[in-house]
């Protein structure tokens, strides 16, 4: 995407993005289904005195596995990569992160904020979509089929 069609992580993480009442009712609509989804996609190796966690490389497999990501997708793996990169508590640049790379790992906190930034990727601005319905739409697509 354009620089100026990419997702704000300002906006995202504020009271009027992904953390407005209306995004936050359609995640608890879906929480269930989305902790299922978390948990079936996992890493099933936690790493010594930690939780089990999901990786880019998971986060990518339940994208493809969704039909989210496929060749004739406008959202792309380095799209992907970069709403993960954003959703870290500590922002990395998404070129620094390789696809098989398990050391870093997101919560389902950072999951649900991971799916909203790829949301706002997978229907940029241009489209005429409000951004609860972008979440909820891609929610729909990737609990139909990846569940």
């Amino acid at each position: 995407l354009p620089l100026a069609l990419k997702p704000s992580l300002k906006y995202a993480r504020s009271e009027k993005g992904l953390y407005s009442p209306e995004i936050q009712a359609i995640y608890r609509k879906d929480r269930q289904n989305l902790r299922k989804l978390y948990s079936k996609y996992k890493k099933a190796d936690p790493p010594p005195g930690g939780s089990r966690t999901i990786t880019l490389k998971e986060i990518i497999q339940l994208y493809e596995t969704a039909d989210l990501i496929n060749s004739e997708s406008e959202f792309t793996v380095n799209e992907a990569r970069a709403a993960f990169a954003q959703c870290l508590i500590y922002e990395q640049d998404p070129e620094s992160l390789e696809l098989n790379d398990t050391s870093v790992e997101i919560t389902f906190l950072e999951f649900t904020e991971c799916l909203g930034l790829s949301a706002q990727y997978k229907f940029p601005e241009k489209e005429s979509f409000s951004l609860d319905q972008k979440v909820e739409l891609f929610n729909k697509r990737l609990l139909r089929v990846a569940l």
